[in-house]
């Protein structure tokens, strides 16, 4: 049986001789197990590599990624989905829409900046399938509330009313839990249209209220 055998050498031969290879002439780097294919007039570092090409070492399990500049070199990553179908990513980021996906969760996860709607909401922690916004703590001052604030306002009024102003945005679904926490006799005033009336004194200790934007930039509805 006769033998054909391609121009070859390693990385190191071919980058010291940088031949000009004839045009349909293929050669072989042994070290990375790739081909080029001269076109008569482009030395050897110029011309595009042909088969895909893989990292010396990579993370087992580890989800490939291509190189954008020749479609053709495979990139490590840090995220990684084992024989089981377990998907593993450190420092994950995400970015674009979810649609018609159903997620089922075991354990304690968190999530920060989470991306919904374009608008960014704050640190959310799942426990057991139940979502749970953060808590803010209002020490004794008055608070502009913005969107990305998290959903629950514990306000201890001390020595003067507080005031505790909701944004006025146009999302819909915006929703906080505010809550009088001290037995002060001064009223923190949650300062926005709920249900049509402007303001809501909360006057005693524990007392709340629990308010949902309705897409109408300033009014709110008690849920």
């Amino acid at each position: 049986m006769t033998t054909i055998q391609l121009r070859r050498g390693t990385t190191a031969q071919w980058a010291s001789a940088n031949p000009v290879l004839a045009a349909g002439e293929l050669g072989v780097d042994t070290t990375l197990k790739v081909l080029k294919l001269g076109d008569g007039a482009t030395a050897w570092g110029t011309l595009p590599t042909h088969g895909v090409m893989g990292p010396t070492t990579a993370t087992d399990n580890a989800i490939a990624r291509f190189d954008l500049t020749t479609g053709e070199l495979i990139q490590n990553s840090s995220a990684t989905i084992s024989d089981a179908g377990v998907l593993t990513a450190a420092g994950l980021t995400a970015t674009g829409a979810i649609n018609g996906a159903t997620l089922a969760l075991s354990g304690d996860a968190t999530l920060d900046d989470l991306t919904a709607a374009g608008t960014v909401q704050s640190l959310r922690t799942i426990t057991t399938g139940r979502w749970q916004r953060s808590v803010q703590v209002v020490p004794s001052t008055n608070v502009l509330l913005s969107v990305d604030s998290p959903s629950y306002i514990e306000v201890t009024t001390g020595a003067a009313a507080r005031s505790i102003t909701l944004p006025a945005t146009t999302i819909p679904g915006i929703t906080f839990h505010i809550m009088k926490v001290d037995a002060a006799a001064f009223a923190a005033n949650v300062i926005g249209t709920i249900n049509g009336v402007a303001n809501r004194a909360l006057s005693t200790q524990y007392s709340k209220v629990t308010v949902r934007s309705t897409g109408v930039s300033g009014s709110w509805l008690e849920v």
